[in-house]
């Protein structure tokens, strides 16, 4: 068998359930992921509660299953690498490098398809997931949840204790839609946080920290009326030049950006830098901005009730409930560890 045919299959069923008239399904559950391993290509599936399942074809990293549920049938389908082995006392896409599984009814009457894909890759500290559900898998996901889901995350860590270089990315991508595909709703997050240093184990204290938080559509569910940045930069007469407050309401687009940066210099001296900025997009109306920034303080202190001046963060509105902060960077070669937020 042709897996990388059998791929193609796979994607080409996916896009074309986005375009085609849904069906509602009536299973006693929905399709479960997962519950798998592999032996030297050879894949192992159990069977979810409630369900009564058959093997219908296998090869080298290769399994497909009927799954009967409740009157309604699945197609699943499993592929990994070639002679994968899961690796010790692991299951399912967290044992391997490359996964991808899904499900689809089985009959062709009804369009959809509920789909993972994970990949990795431990040399290089990369790790990365889709999911898909559209057609009738489309009622699968919670109206706070997307249809489409995207997760990935890379860190270097560099020479620990010795050059105090440290790279780490987190990236997630929800897109929410309606049964007709149409797309109602948007979740994004991207975070880094970077350290350099020069090389030697003195002076190892350079860090950014970057984080930045969108909210649209049906997946922003919150309203807020009063956030508040304080204003740092004034003109002649004394009128702020930043600052402000934003305001939007459930189902506006609002996008967070959040920078904070420490950098060392040779004498031991340290550069502080701080920035946050709010942009408000209401449903067909034009887009106002809100930044401020400061030279005192890099972070936003997620310990005191109210954050500190000039920063704030909405935690409803991001779904973060602790606000970004920079964390302690690298001295004299202990690396820090801090995760992104």
């Amino acid at each position: 068998m042709n897996v990388r045919k059998t791929i193609k299959r796979l994607i080409l069923t996916g896009a074309t359930a986005a375009v085609l008239p849904v069906t509602v399904y009536a299973a006693s559950t929905a399709p479960v992921f997962e519950g798998w391993t592999v032996s030297g290509g050879a894949i192992t599936a159990g069977c979810q509660a409630g369900a009564s399942c058959s093997t219908l074809v296998t090869g080298d990293g290769f399994l497909q299953q009927q799954v009967d549920d409740g009157g309604v049938s699945y197609i699943r389908t499993i592929i990994t690498d070639a002679g994968a082995t899961s690796a010790g006392g692991q299951t399912g896409s967290a044992s391997v490098n490359y996964s991808d599984e899904s499900f689809v009814l089985s009959g062709g009457t009804t369009s959809g398809i509920a789909g993972k894909q994970s990949l990795s890759d431990a040399a290089f500290g990369f790790t990365g997931t889709s999911e898909l559900y559209t057609g009738w898998a489309n009622s699968l996901t919670a109206a706070t949840n997307g249809n489409v889901v995207i997760t990935q995350s890379f860190t270097d860590k560099g020479v620990q204790g010795v050059f105090g270089d440290e790279f780490e990315n987190s990236f997630k991508l929800a897109i929410k839609q309606d049964g007709s595909g149409t797309v109602t709703g948007k979740s994004m997050s991207i975070g880094q946080i970077v350290e350099m240093g020069d090389g030697s184990v003195v002076n190892t204290t350079d860090i950014q920290k970057f984080v930045v938080e969108q909210r649209s559509g049906s997946l922003l569910t919150s309203a807020n009326t009063g956030f508040d940045l304080a204003a740092t930069s004034f003109d002649a007469a004394s009128n702020p030049l930043n600052g402000g407050t934003a305001a939007w309401a459930a189902g506006d687009d609002v996008l967070f950006v959040w920078l904070g940066q420490q950098v060392s210099d040779d004498s031991g001296g340290l550069s502080v830098f701080g920035f946050e900025s709010v942009e408000v997009t209401p449903a067909g109306g034009s887009a106002t901005l809100v930044d401020t920034f400061s030279t005192v303080t890099a972070g936003i202190d997620a310990s005191q009730v109210i954050e500190t001046a000039p920063f704030n963060w909405d935690s409803t509105a991001t779904g973060i409930a602790t606000a970004p902060t920079l964390p302690a960077p690298a001295i004299d070669g202990a690396n820090d560890d801090g995760a992104l937020e």
